[in-house]
């Protein structure tokens, strides 16, 4: 299989092939390589390459893991493991999942029905600025946020939060003071309660940049309604609680 070395972007994606022999390539200035959606036993060997994004999706991690061991990836910035079990992954390695991924600076990890997270996780991306996370069974977002100062952008969409707590909402803030942040929320499973009266008046008083100011919410006695009436009436619905 023969490319030309001066070739940037190579997508190989939805590729079905058990070659015999495993293809070598020379190519100088790839700095682009989209793997998703394959079902392969390839492997491949790249040259002096400069990949700075990869995007795998729609199969397994293990396929995955198994090229990013091939490359030199200290380039790596953007990394997409979307639809990749990597619930499977999380419980079979740990936190070393990611222990090669130390240079990223975007990883999208949605949809992958992960339900918790390791410590120390993603502690190794100090350059971590977008981190996507949408799709997931997490009830909490990592604490472990805490410590990157990097994050720009957050998105914990359609996991099923009942609430923020204290230690993310404080962080949220210095990074917004730091260098602005952008911070998703919808589809999330908040609760409307006594407990929860801090992050709803977060979500209405705090300069991030939120997707919402008024989620959808469910109070004590089941009733559904948004944060936006529960701030306006905190009074009234949690004078007796």
């Amino acid at each position: 299989m023969i490319l030309p070395q001066s070739l940037e972007q190579l997508d190989i994606s939805y590729t079905v092939v058990n070659p015999s022999a495993l293809p070598l390539f020379k190519i100088n200035n790839l700095t682009y390589l989209d793997i998703s959606y394959s079902d392969s036993a390839l492997t491949m060997t790249f040259l002096k390459l400069r990949l700075k994004t990869f995007i795998f999706a729609g199969t397994r991690y293990e396929f995955a893991l198994h090229q990013l061991n091939h490359l030199q990836n200290n380039n790596l910035k953007t990394v997409i493991f979307k639809e990749a079990s990597l619930n499977d992954g999380i419980r079979h390695h740990g936190y070393r999942l990611f222990k090669d991924l130390r240079s990223i600076e975007l990883l999208d990890i949605s949809e992958n029905n992960i339900w918790y997270f390791p410590d120390e996780l993603l502690n190794r991306m100090s350059n971590l600025s977008n981190l996507y996370i949408s799709k997931k069974l997490l009830s909490s977002i990592p604490v472990q946020l805490n410590g990157n100062t990097s994050i720009k952008i957050l998105d914990f969409k359609n996991n099923i939060l009942t609430s923020v707590n204290s230690t993310i909402t404080n962080w949220a803030d210095r990074m917004q003071q730091l260098h602005g942040m952008t911070f998703k929320l919808d589809g999330n499973a908040f609760e409307c309660n006594c407990d929860t009266i801090d992050c709803i008046r977060l979500i209405h008083n705090t300069k991030v940049d939120l997707d919402s100011r008024s989620y959808n919410c469910k109070l004590s006695n089941g009733t559904v309604i948004d944060t936006l009436i529960a701030y306006n009436y905190l009074h009234d619905l949690f004078a007796d609680s």
